[in-house]
């Protein structure tokens, strides 16, 4: 077998870079004899300092400017890193000028920049790699392009934030509060300082609208995804959940309509406590993806992580090594090209779950069933709960199927009622994941 040489830059070299680093070195000799390959890491860029004797490295690979390695003429492949939006676009921009396969885990960048970022790809025959950048190390970015090739993708759903689901986790079975569990993810590493993009499903979105750019050609912004995070989510409404047979998740959801344009949400969502993927638990992701020809596939692992990320990494790097050169012309984040139209989210409809704090008096119900009537929402289920020494008293309801603004409507008017003591919380249901 002839052995064909790459050599790899790395830019960034923390959590999923060492990963990446490590994954390689040791199973070069592997790559040799399975793929023909002899992949080395020709250089690293990172501003810290310490990092060789960190890492066991020689000092001789490392440089903290990253324009000395993508212009190396020795580098075949740069692989991005260091997240965000600005510096890194710099970086694969730079990369793809100067004639490298980009490979990066960056779900935000793709998110936002996408649509440019493949053009100038396209533009210089060169492959962007992304497969860590959606579920860490399962390999849903491949399914969609590659093992799913057969189908017209009908949709997709699943869970895609490891924190989020980490921290439902453990409010569901520990009985934690969401404050509580996410100091637990901080402590583990799940979550960061600052979780603001876990928590209120930016993340979830960013990859949701990658999944949505393959599955349905053509590419959808982040900010095209309908988003609510967790943040509303306390210990009462997960045991509200579970009396109705039900579980908490933030899932992403994405489906073709009859309308021809896809709808893309995420937000924390009732399912049935029987379905696989109320069982997806802790840091775990899983995604649910449907072809016409096929049906409902299941692909589920470790959404991150040093080696699980950097599995994603390599698994790209060891592709774009073996095919890039053929594939440069359409390995493309979607094949429709340009950008595409999302159904508003007025027009979703779903089951609902509504929690509310009221006095605890007469009338209160004939002003609440009023607010949902005059908008043609009808209640499958009302629970009243416990009363507390104030006066006030939680009531749970689910609703039958309405639009998102018919909801949001009798929401805002039920919250403005007088005998209405704190906001109402309003998470949707669906009962049926694969025929919504």
């Amino acid at each position: 077998m002839n052995m064909k040489k790459i050599s790899v830059g790395i830019i960034g070299m923390g959590t999923v870079g060492s990963g990446t680093v490590k994954i390689l070195n040791s199973e070069r000799e592997r790559f040799h004899k399975q793929y023909g390959l002899d992949i080395t890491v020709a250089g690293i860029a990172d501003i810290r300092d310490g990092l060789a004797e960190q890492y066991d490295l020689p000092a001789s690979l490392f440089t903290k400017d990253y324009k000395t390695l993508v212009t190396r003429k020795d580098i075949d492949i740069i692989v991005e890193l260091v997240g965000g939006t600005t510096i890194a676009s710099e970086m694969v921009k730079a990369a793809l000028k100067a004639g490298k396969h980009v490979v990066t885990a960056n779900k935000a960048l793709l998110a936002d920049q996408g649509e440019d970022l493949f053009g100038l790809a396209a533009q210089n025959s060169r492959v962007i790699g992304f497969e860590a950048s959606v579920c860490g190390g399962i390999p849903v970015i491949r399914a969609l392009k590659e093992g799913l090739a057969a189908n017209k993708i009908v949709s997709l759903f699943g869970i895609l934030n490891g924190t989020a689901n980490f921290i439902l986790t453990k409010m569901r079975f520990e009985k934690r509060s969401f404050a509580d569990a996410l100091k637990e993810a901080q402590r583990l590493g799940f979550a960061e300082a600052d979780p603001t993009y876990d928590v209120e499903g930016i993340d979830a979105a960013n990859k949701l609208a990658i999944l949505a750019s393959l599955a349905f050609g053509r590419f959808y912004h982040w900010k095209d995804v309908h988003i609510e995070g967790i943040t509303q989510i306390t210990d009462l409404d997960i045991a509200y959940a579970r009396e109705m047979g039900f579980v908490i998740k933030l899932l992403g959801v994405a489906r073709q309509t009859a309308k021809g344009i896809p709808s893309l949400s995420v937000a924390p969502t009732l399912i049935p406590e029987d379905e696989i993927i109320a069982e997806v638990n802790h840091e775990y992701n899983g995604v649910f993806i449907e072809g016409d020809a096929v049906g409902h596939t299941l692909y589920t692992g470790k959404g991150a992580g040093s080696l699980p990320t950097g599995s994603a990494v390599v698994s790209d790097i060891v592709h774009i090594a073996s095919y890039g050169d053929l594939e440069k012309e359409h390995y493309k984040m979607y094949y429709a090209g340009g950008r595409g139209s999302v159904l508003p989210i007025e027009e979703h409809e779903a089951e609902y779950y509504l929690r509310l704090t009221v006095l605890d008096k007469p009338g209160v119900m004939a002003k609440i069933s009023g607010a949902l009537g005059d908008r043609s929402i009808s209640i499958a289920v009302l629970m009243q709960k416990e009363t507390a020494s104030d006066g006030s008293a939680v009531i749970v309801i689910r609703t039958h199927r309405t639009t998102y603004k018919q909801i949001k409507s009798a929401v805002e008017a039920i919250s403005a009622l007088d005998i209405v003591k704190t906001p109402v919380v309003k998470f949707r249901i669906i009962t049926d994941l694969y025929h919504e």
